[in-house]
């Protein structure tokens, strides 16, 4: 059974998700701040973790980076097309926060790409919007949606290589997914696919 724990994190509160199998492998899903309560939760879970995933490169997904990279020295992995933000402070928005961030990811996926950590089978669907790189992780019945859908909401398309259009064409692809899938975004609460296609202004436009 595929499980998860949600983690609000940094000043903006963006989810951090643990997302983790009967085998105690993990994988990391974006975080902010010291990223100390995830490797708290980790350790008292005894998992390991496989990989730490970015769904996007904006400062506020990418802040616990150090940290975790230093605690676990797994890969990193992120879009391909949002490379240049993960390295470029002002691209990724953290210099205008004061404190620069440039990294380096392992592994850049393309539309399509799956992989497996212990027994999760991931697939990445290239969702650019809100970035030109987003990505959405499905995982057995998690939707790992970033900043790309939100309940009753999405994600904003005016920072640097957002665009409109792809934004709205990116949802369309999430609303048309067969099946239902429970939603994990980058911020604010859980939800379903099924609610958000019937709610959801931005998948009924």
């Amino acid at each position: 059974m595929i499980q998860y724990k949600q983690f609000p994190l940094g000043s903006l509160g963006t989810n951090c998700y643990v997302v983790y199998d009967d085998t105690k492998q993990c994988v990391i899903v974006d975080g902010d701040g010291s990223g100390r309560p995830v490797m708290d939760f980790i350790e008292q879970e005894g998992l390991h973790v496989g990989m730490i995933l970015l769904t996007h490169a904006h400062f506020d997904h990418m802040g616990a980076l150090p940290a975790l990279k230093q605690a676990y020295g797994c890969e990193v992995g992120l879009g391909a097309e949002d490379e240049p933000l993960l390295s470029q402070p002002a691209l990724n928005l953290s210099a205008l926060m004061g404190a620069p961030l440039s990294f380096q990811a392992d592994r850049l996926f393309q539309d399509g790409d799956t992989f497996s950590v212990g027994q999760m089978h991931f697939t990445v669907l290239h969702t650019p919007g809100h970035t030109q790189g987003s990505v959405c992780y499905l995982v057995d019945h998690l939707l790992l949606s970033g900043d790309t859908l939100f309940a009753g909401s999405c994600g904003r398309v005016d920072f640097p290589t957002g665009n409109a259009a792809a934004m709205m064409a990116s949802l369309r692809r999430l609303a048309n997914l067969e099946g239902d899938y429970t939603v994990l975004p980058g911020h604010e609460g859980v939800t379903t696919l099924s609610r958000e296609r019937r709610l959801n202004p931005y998948l009924n436009d």
